[in-house]
């Protein structure tokens, strides 16, 4: 005679098929769409001001690195002064 195994399984639930689908679809649709705009507007940043001059620091480093940081807006008009050096664009 056989004996019947009466001991429970433990019951694991897994998300549909179709809500793990529809899940991913809603992740990345919006990340497919903004980069399709991206490229078929081809839009470019053209960075200014303070920006440009950071861009212009980091663009430098490999031969001419920055010996003081970014303008600030501390001091004078005579001596404007500027950040406590580089340190930001080394980071």
């Amino acid at each position: 005679m056989t004996s019947i195994d009466t001991t429970e399984q433990p019951v694991v639930h897994r998300p549909a098929p179709r809500a793990t689908w529809w899940l991913a679809a809603a992740t990345i649709a919006p990340i497919a769409a903004v980069l399709v705009a991206l490229l078929i507007r081809g839009e470019h940043w053209y960075p200014t001001g303070d920006l440009a001059h950071t861009e212009l620091m980091l663009r430098a480093i490999p031969r001419h690195p920055p010996l003081v940081g970014v303008a600030a807006r501390v001091g004078t008009i005579e001596d404007p002064g500027s950040t406590p050096g580089p340190s930001m664009a080394y980071l």
